[in-house]
C-alpha cells in the first residue's frame, strides 16, 4: 500500500505537486503516523505521530503554511528517514 502513494506522487501532473492538509493526513495514514497540529506564538506546525514498542515517536514535518507547497514524495522522504534509523 506504501508503493502505491510512492507511485501516485511520482506520477502527479506538474500542476499538482502540492498537498492539502486532508492530502498529507491520508499520506501519514497509509504510512501508520497520525497528524498532529501544534501551535506555537500564533504558528501551526505540523508533526507526525506513531507508536514504536510502547513509546510515542514523533517527527516535525514542517510549519503548516509550508506543507502547501511540500509534495507527497517530500513527506514520504521525512517519514522514512525516521522509520530507517
Amino acid at each position: 500500500m506504501g508503493r502505491e502513494a510512492e507511485r501516485e506522487a511520482k506520477d502527479a501532473p506538474l500542476w499538482r505537486l502540492t498537498m492539502t492538509e486532508q492530502e498529507a493526513r491520508a499520506t501519514m495514514k497509509v504510512y501508520r503516523w497520525s497528524f498532529l497540529r501544534r501551535s506555537r506564538q500564533s504558528n501551526d506546525y505540523v508533526y507526525a505521530a506513531r507508536k514504536v514498542r510502547g513509546q510515542r515517536q514523533e517527527v516535525y514535518i514542517g510549519s503548516l503554511i509550508s506543507l502547501e507547497t511540500m509534495t507527497a514524495q517530500t513527506l514520504i522522504e521525512k517519514l522514512t528517514r525516521t522509520h530507517s534509523l
